[in-house]
């Protein structure tokens, strides 16, 4: 009768945890968009700019 308890818990401390970490992430953005703005946008492309791309927004996806 444990188990089920237990599974129950740990799906909830999942949830809480993907959570926190899409809030996280969400506050990371708005505190360096000003940043981001000024030294990525306002240039032009290149690879660094194309992996910074890559690395913030496509690992967005997989937190939402």
């Amino acid at each position: 009768m444990d188990e089920p308890a237990n599974i129950l818990q740990m799906f909830r401390l999942m949830r809480y945890t993907q959570t926190i970490s899409t809030f996280i992430t969400l506050y990371d953005h708005v505190c360096t968009l000003d940043a981001e703005a000024k030294y990525i946008w306002g240039k032009r492309w290149s690879s660094s700019k194309i992996l910074f791309i890559a690395t913030r927004y496509i690992g967005d996806l997989d937190v939402l």
